[in-house]
């Protein structure tokens, strides 16, 4: 059966900031890989594409009664979501540290370590839920909520914006470090609005959902500021 009330909160949050954001973000992974397919461009499109994904099987489930099939999938698009958050981290890494330092074995074992961390969210009790009564919008648990959120924090959020500060300091060239300004206010609103939709699924109170689901637009803007905070990265060789 695939037929249920959605609320304005709830149309607002799958068809137009998680569907809009999807696609954005899509065409963004696009245009990284447009200019190059060198691994850091490869690493920087890692997180658009992952975004979309996780975007995407929120849009594909939200219509589905089926709570274990509904389930399963909020579950999906709630690790891709977090998971692509590990490739801003690298990424950063990669160009404060050099290919060099970080190369494509510590790489992956830095995604794959944070991919395992994540996945035990999974097995958490009742972590996440969906039910009828709820009117099959994902209700997350306090033990899933704290896991994720200090993992990401600990793992992706902090270091991340850290790791971005000391790149900014590194360089020398104005024209970079003005643009490269972009990327991080990019990255932290994009951190902060993240945060925000955890805290909301949370909660769980539909107009708290409505209320951060507008200001969670901003990633259309801070998403784009990342892109072009680092095209100087990112251009043809």
């Amino acid at each position: 059966m695939l037929q249920q009330t959605f609320t304005l909160s709830r149309i607002l949050q799958v068809y137009v900031l998680q569907l809009g954001m999807g696609m954005y973000f899509l065409i963004l992974a696009i245009l990284v890989l447009k200019r190059n397919t060198k691994r850091l461009n490869l690493i920087f499109a890692g997180f658009f594409i992952f975004t979309f994904i996780g975007a995407l099987l929120n849009v594909i489930y939200a219509p589905i009664t089926d709570i274990p099939i509904a389930t399963v999938l909020a579950y999906l698009t709630v690790y891709f979501a977090y998971f692509a958050q590990i490739f801003l981290l690298v990424f950063n890494l990669v160009l404060l540290k050099s290919t060099k330092i970080i190369d494509t074995k510590k790489q992956f074992m830095i995604i794959i370590v944070y991919a395992v961390l994540l996945s035990f969210a999974f097995f958490i009790p009742n972590g996440l839920t969906i039910s009828q009564s709820n009117n099959y919008i994902p209700y997350w648990n306090l033990p899933y909520f704290l896991y994720l959120v200090i993992l990401s924090l600990s793992v992706t959020v902090v270091p991340s914006i850290y790791t971005s500060i000391k790149i900014y300091n590194k360089f020398e060239d104005e024209e970079i470090k003005r643009k490269w300004k972009f990327y991080v206010f990019g990255i932290s609103t994009y951190f902060i609005a993240y945060l925000g939709i955890s805290v909301c699924n949370y909660i769980n109170h539909p107009t708290i959902r409505l209320i951060w689901n507008s200001f969670a637009l901003l990633l259309f803007i801070c998403s784009y500021f990342m892109y072009y905070g680092v095209v100087k990265q990112l251009k043809s060789e």
